[in-house]
């Protein structure tokens, strides 16, 4: 051993006036240099366009939890007239972190990242580019862990790569878009995957205080990230694998305690809340799929979800050809991973396999589709690239530049900055305010679509007609069922309804008899169509 270190073979002397050390401290500013500029592109891509869009249903929730009103707002009526709309999204008097902590109880998230939104909206008020700003820094934050997990591992060169990669993935730009939990999930979890492979990496070197600040960083992470959402879970299911293979001993032991001691937080600060949330978590039945082929729609999201990862935030038409395209690839990228036998290839392997199989196994017990919705696997798309890159850079110098090349193409055809829809709520709130006039009921009708339709959509509109506040006095109706007779006379007394339906399958007019259509307006996307009905003769 001594004799190869020091090796005096002319290969490894230095060129004149340089030191030996200079070399690698060169290299690693170089790579530093260039994470830098990934950052930089993961900012861009992430801030073009970020306040543009409007805030769709999901991002509308999170503001009227962070106001602390969630169970106002599902306490919402329907088939009564109410006497003016209302705000849930603004908090009323001071709302401080007891009210969403209490208020969670009728939803089925956990409440980091709503009360850091609380504070935040205080501060920067509810734009949409003010509102979706965190999440856009917790995603590119998100990417340093990983290059450090490549760097403890001996490979900071594969670092430049995630970054990059992840820089440009789909999915997650498209999280680091909207005010939502999943940016500081994913946050939270590289900095969990990274604490613990800096304990397998150096637990023999570190001092014990050096120890004791690594244990409890993947502690914090670890109970942080599943007070933020849930389904981080499935990511941190693959640390699990890595503790199996590779932790001994005292390391072993170490992680253990560390790990109790996470989910006894979790259980003395939230189980309670968590209990509480079953009811309501188990009410909700859109992600509930009636399908006599739920398994193998499940396997074919399964095999499909690198390229929702990577190219499209969203693929609810199921392919064949294209699940088993993915599938083919994901196997050759195991293939190439195991002919090297590096350890990096092994953290992000399991990080995503285990994780993606734990969702697919959860989907089939449940009957759900969790793995159509691309905010809730996208925890694994780091597990995901990880595991892309050591693989890739293991071909040849042709076959890495084909790959690089073929990545690019697919980014290029595929990737939409900004990722959100077009602005839809508030131009639905601008078609109601122009046609608001004295005694004008409100309708949102949305009869034969599902039950809590009806209230979302109202909410979305609403937080853009306070922009028109003379429309803030209107009255307003819920329809999810056919009106009654005593509602229909109650209808009867206004002279004008303004109507806003999803509806195709007939024309909303909730007392035909009584009112005329005068007027429907081009579809908006994702609210419907705005008609107008007139009282008239019977």
């Amino acid at each position: 051993m001594l004799a190869r270190a020091v090796d005096t073979d002319s290969r490894n002397i230095p060129p004149s006036g340089q030191s030996a050390a200079a070399q690698p401290s060169r290299s690693r500013n170089s790579i530093r240099v260039v994470i830098l500029v990934g950052l930089g592109l993961a900012a861009a891509l992430r801030l073009y366009g970020l306040g543009a869009q409007d805030f769709w249903l999901d991002e509308i929730h999170s503001m009227v939890t962070a106001a602390g009103r969630h169970a106002e707002f599902e306490a919402l009526p329907h088939g009564v007239v109410l006497p003016g709309l209302r705000l849930f999204s603004e908090p009323v008097g001071k709302t401080g972190w007891h009210d969403v902590w209490r208020d969670l109880e009728d939803d089925s998230h956990p409440p980091i990242y709503f009360l850091l939104f609380q504070s935040w909206r205080r501060i920067a008020g509810d734009g949409e580019f003010t509102a979706r700003l965190p999440a856009a820094v917790f995603s590119v934050l998100s990417l340093i862990p990983l290059a450090l997990v490549f760097g403890e591992l001996g490979r900071p060169k594969a670092g430049v790569w995630i970054v990059v990669g992840l820089a440009a993935a789909y999915a997650h730009i498209h999280m680091g878009q909207q005010c939502r939990p999943y940016s500081l999930g994913m946050l939270l979890v590289a900095i969990s995957y990274w604490s613990i492979v800096r304990l397998e990496t150096r637990w023999v070197i570190l001092a014990r205080t050096a120890r004791i600040a690594c244990v409890v960083i993947y502690g914090v992470s670890t109970y942080m990230a599943v007070m933020t959402h849930y389904f981080t879970v499935a990511a941190m299911a693959g640390q699990v694998v890595l503790v199996a293979l590779f932790f001994r001993g005292a390391l072993l032991r170490t992680w253990a305690f560390a790990l109790v001691a996470a989910i006894l937080a979790f259980a003395v600060t939230w189980g309670s809340q968590l209990s509480a949330q079953y009811e309501f978590t188990t009410s909700q039945s859109w992600l509930l799929e009636n399908d006599p082929h739920h398994v193998w729609r499940t396997l074919l999201r399964f095999a499909d979800l690198p390229y929702r990862l990577l190219f499209m935030h969203e693929a609810f038409r199921l392919s064949v050809v294209r699940s088993a395209l993915c599938l083919f690839l994901l196997v050759v990228v195991v293939v190439l991973l195991r002919r090297h036998r590096r350890r990096e290839a092994t953290v992000f392997a399991a990080w995503y396999i285990a994780g993606a199989g734990m969702f697919a196994v959860f989907d089939v017990l449940t009957g759900t589709q969790t793995l159509s919705h691309v905010r809730y696997v996208s925890v694994l798309a780091p597990g995901l690239v990880g595991m892309i890159v050591p693989a890739v850079l293991g071909l040849s110098r042709l076959g890495r530049l084909l790959a690089a090349a073929v990545f690019g193409i697919a980014v290029v055809f595929t990737l939409s900055v900004p990722t959100q829809d077009n602005p839809h709520n508030r131009k639905a709130a601008a078609l109601i305010a122009e046609r608001t006039a004295p005694d004008t009921l409100l309708v949102f009708d949305a009869i034969g679509w599902p039950p809590f339709w009806a209230s979302q959509i109202y909410h979305n509109v609403a937080h853009y007609l306070a922009r028109h506040p003379e429309s803030m006095n209107l009255p307003l109706l819920l329809l999810r069922d056919e009106p009654d007779e005593a509602l229909r006379r109650e209808i009867e007394e206004f002279a004008r309804l303004v109507v806003v339906s999803p509806r195709v399958d007939a024309i909303p007019n909730p007392v035909p008899t009584r009112f005329q259509p005068v007027e429907r307006t081009a579809h908006v996307h994702q609210i419907g169509r705005v008609y107008v009905f007139e009282r008239g003769l019977r």
